[in-house]
């Protein structure tokens, strides 16, 4: 629980996010300046102490960056409280779990209710008897369909780098419930801009595995509920089973057949759940001129021969494939908001602001030695680079490469493997400059570089992007726009890379 972890300790959890997200937001109205001092001033007091100067880096491991903006989320979250005393609105992470908890239980109990239902519904009413197969096509069938669309799903999803599961039916019915009732939970403590911002934090990644986790944790209800319904047939009446068809001899085939594969993973363990071929054949309905005959009691003990099986089949292909879902859902997606890269460019602009009072109170001196790439026909004065590098990025210089201004694709494939070739005879603290300028961005250009460029020097590898403007004529460099800033840092953030971080040029 949130109220058991120290201010210091970052385990993340949705809950967290959103409210990460939700301070960002407010940020976006604040004046620039006041942003700089505050993170400034959190940075002081509490970062530097807990995290060391050493590790108030850009690029520092994706660890420290996650506890430092743990930190900053705590401290806000307190100044949040002392500001607003007893009348703080309730915070989305705090909505998002009553919430769920809310939708856990009105689902959860019509869920219930629906699996018993169904039961109930498939019991012939005069002759009290369940038909086998229309029970097995009504409990099961539906959900090894679904079972498999989601798998399926699953699969395409990492063949194609599509969107996380969540894009589903059932778990977009379920993200639309939990939406509905968090605005309907935040009508009463918050006003008209709490409830925009609530709407644009409901569209986050890291919701779908909650959402997920739900969705299967519900689908296990629904079945506890097909048992509960069964099990209650069972004893409070006195329920028969029979099944029909046309064709006589092949239909008994047919059905034995059935009988082997849905039992195939609990056959050989539990053979005493299974229907015997006699037993089989002698719970078929038979019809003689209008009547249909059914065996009596005397002949079979129709309850012996197939409840055990219509209850195994429930367990292991509707209960246990949802049960294991829910455990996986619930482990990756606990891991998953754990180790969250904070790749978006929201999350790389408070970490920026958080370790710039690192660069401005260290000593001169470098921490690093870096290998520069230079980037697209990038050709500046190396003397001037330097500078730049030792003031800037606190970095020592110590070779120089240049790429991406090949038009022979495997010419420059070479170059750049000269740079991972370089790297890997150096100690591992070696830091990648890859300097750009920022005003010449093709996109598809960038995105083959860094994809051949992570495949030389790994995807552990720090890379820092130093933007770099169009000279003028007091000085070699300029500062980057706000929106060539942007370009990159957008770039940088669909590629979900945790150890890139871009560096725009700033004039002292």
């Amino acid at each position: 629980m949130a109220e058991s972890r120290t201010e210091t300790d970052a385990c993340w959890k949705v809950e967290d996010l959103l409210d990460l997200d939700y301070f960002l937001q407010g940020d976006a109205e604040v004046d620039e300046v006041a942003l700089v001092l505050r993170d400034e001033n959190i940075a002081r007091e509490d970062l530097l102490p807990l995290l060391g100067e050493a590790s108030m880096v850009g690029d520092a491991p994706l660890a420290v960056r996650s506890q430092g903006i743990w930190v900053w989320l705590q401290r806000q979250k307190a100044e949040a409280a002392k500001a607003q005393a007893d009348k703080m609105p309730l915070m989305p992470g705090e909505v998002f779990s009553q919430v769920s908890r809310l939708l856990r239980l009105l689902a959860g109990g019509v869920l219930l209710v629906l699996g018993a239902s169904l039961v109930f519904s498939l019991l012939h009413k005069e002759a009290r008897y369940f038909n086998v197969m229309m029970f097995l096509a009504a409990t099961i069938l539906p959900q090894l369909l679904l079972l498999v669309m989601l798998l399926g799903g699953w699969f395409l999803r990492r063949a194609t780098g599509g969107k996380p599961l969540g894009a589903g039916v059932a778990q977009s019915l379920v993200r639309e419930a939990m939406i509905w009732l968090a605005g309907k939970v935040r009508m009463h403590r918050a006003g008209e801009k709490l409830q925009e911002q609530w709407q644009a934090l409901r569209q986050r990644n890291y919701l779908a595995w909650p959402v997920m986790e739900m969705t299967q944790s519900l689908a296990v209800i629904y079945n506890v509920g097909i048992l509960a319904g069964f099990t209650g047939c069972l004893v409070a009446m006195d329920v028969r089973f029979f099944w029909e068809s046309t064709p006589g001899i092949a239909a008994v085939e047919t059905l034995e057949q059935i009988v082997g594969g849905v039992s195939a993973p609990w056959g050989l363990m539990i053979r005493d759940w299974l229907p015997t071929p006699d037993g089989i054949a002698a719970t078929r309905i038979t019809i003689e001129g209008a009547d249909k005959i059914y065996p009596s009691s005397e002949v079979v003990n129709s309850a012996a021969v197939w409840a055990p099986f219509l209850a195994g089949s429930v367990i292991f292909w509707g209960l246990l494939p949802r049960l294991v879902l829910r455990i996986c859902t619930g482990i990756w997606g606990s891991r998953r908001v754990r180790r969250y890269p904070f790749v978006e460019r929201r999350y790389r602009e408070l970490w920026r602001r958080l370790t710039a009072l690192r660069v401005e109170t260290s000593s001169a001196g470098p921490d690093d030695e870096a290998v520069i790439l230079l980037w697209g026909g990038l050709d500046p004065d190396p003397e001037e680079l330097r500078k730049v590098l030792l003031q800037q990025l606190r970095l020592n210089p110590l070779r120089s490469f240049a790429a991406g201004n090949e038009t022979d694709v495997r010419a420059d494939a070479e170059n750049i493997g000269k740079v991972g070739e370089a790297l890997s005879a150096m100690k591992p603290r070696v830091r990648l400059v890859v300097a750009v300028e920022s005003w010449a961005l093709a996109p598809r250009e960038a995105t083959d570089f860094f994809d051949e460029l992570r495949g030389q020097v790994g995807q552990g590898r720090p890379v820092r992007l130093l933007l770099l403007g169009p000279p003028t004529e007091a000085c070699p460099f300029s500062e980057p726009s706000v929106a060539e800033v942007k370009v990159w840092e957008d770039l940088v953030a669909e590629r979900k890379d945790a150890n890139l971080a871009v560096y725009p040029y700033r004039k002292d």
